[in-house]
């Protein structure tokens, strides 16, 4: 795998790295792998994509050529997934995508692990209509800077719309953005009752810091970055009331059908130093645990076998359901929680 340990999003890729390294500890511990009638230990072998599309691209075809693996993990970020992805499909090979929420946009046999970029503020949406059934007002505010905010972006209105909900307003702002007053002034001309943000994991910060301080009457607001205990020690009290949707968290009740419990994963993933556990961490360990049923069901390391083999299971991990669209790939079964800082810590306060 590539994994951002510097650049951008150093901060989900050690997470991610931690995910897989705990994984590989605990299944040689186990003998390995089970391919047909034998065990094969694991070796993990890693590079620093550094956060760049193209590194990240070129790092995977050294995975692919020269290091010969037989697991291909993508990395952290939907950017740089695509690029992953772009190297797979051109060798024929098996993406296990646990970082990208890809959409339409990914080629070849790429299995997600994640809900698709469109579903993610689906939650948010519900839990504030749970609380005011009569909800009327809602913007989504996104950067421009790549796919995701706009996949994001697009399913909030749709999911809107289904819900009956009045035309959300959409308010942009640029990549390079750092005082979001133009944005602030816009929302307090119309204050909405429910506010959806998504960027980069350092816009949703400042985003939210600079909303904070001017002091806006927002009943409901939801950033992406929000599950990221980054988002809260950042913030401090500017978190304060901030809803996000994630993909997962240790308070969703799960009876796995595969692998270990989600307290057995905190374990595992302590053993390898990771204290803080976000999302990032849990949905790369879950990725590793579906190559490894799809390994072990189809009895060989055929690319063809395991995305047939992939498309065809229905089960669950510590993570959640996993079910794909056996012809795109794209995760169906995967539901997302909703949590809300309090009082300096996350709860959960919405489920599916």
């Amino acid at each position: 795998m590539t994994a951002s340990l510097t650049g951008r999003y150093a901060y989900p890729g050690k997470q991610a790295l931690a995910g897989v390294q705990a994984w590989v500890r605990q299944a040689n511990r186990a003998g390995g792998i089970m391919v047909g009638d034998a065990y094969f230990p694991v070796e993990l072998v890693h590079y620093d994509d550094g956060g760049s599309p193209r590194r990240c691209e070129e790092l995977t075809f050294r995975l692919i050529n020269a290091d010969k693996v037989d697991v291909l993990l993508g990395p952290y970020s939907s950017g740089l997934t695509l690029r992953s992805a772009n190297a797979a499909n051109e060798h024929g090979r098996v993406l296990w995508n646990h970082g990208g929420a890809l959409g339409s946009k990914a080629q070849g046999m790429v299995v997600d692990v994640l809900s698709p970029a469109a579903t993610y503020f689906g939650g948010v949406i519900d839990y504030a209509l749970s609380r005011k059934p009569g909800l009327e007002n809602v913007a989504i505010v996104h950067s421009t800077a790549g796919e995701f905010p706009r996949q994001i972006s697009a399913g909030s209105l749709e999911y809107c719309s289904s819900r009956r909900l009045s035309l959300p307003s959409v308010l942009t702002y640029a990549a390079d953005t750092k005082s979001f007053n133009p944005v602030i002034e816009r929302l307090r001309q119309d204050p909405p009752e429910l506010l959806l943000s998504v960027g980069r994991i350092e816009d949703d910060i400042e985003f939210a810091r600079q909303l904070h301080q001017a002091q806006l009457e927002i009943e409901f607001v939801g950033f992406i970055a929000a599950p990221l205990a980054s988002f809260g020690d950042e913030l401090g009290d500017a978190a304060e009331g901030v809803l996000g949707p994630s993909q997962w968290e240790l308070g969703v009740a799960s009876n796995p059908d595969y692998g270990p419990s989600a307290d057995e994963v905190l374990s595992h993933l302590a053993d390898v130093g990771q204290s803080t556990v976000d999302y990032p961490a849990a949905q790369a360990y879950a990725g590793c645990l579906v190559a490894q049923r799809c390994i072990e069901d189809a009895g060989s390391m055929n690319a063809q076998e395991l995305w047939k083999i992939a498309g065809r299971l229905d089960f669950t991990t510590f993570f959640g359901r996993f079910r794909i669209n056996p012809k795109t790939g794209r995760q169906e079964g995967h539901q997302m929680p909703v949590i809300r800082w309090r009082d300096g810590h996350k709860e959960l306060v919405w489920t599916a």
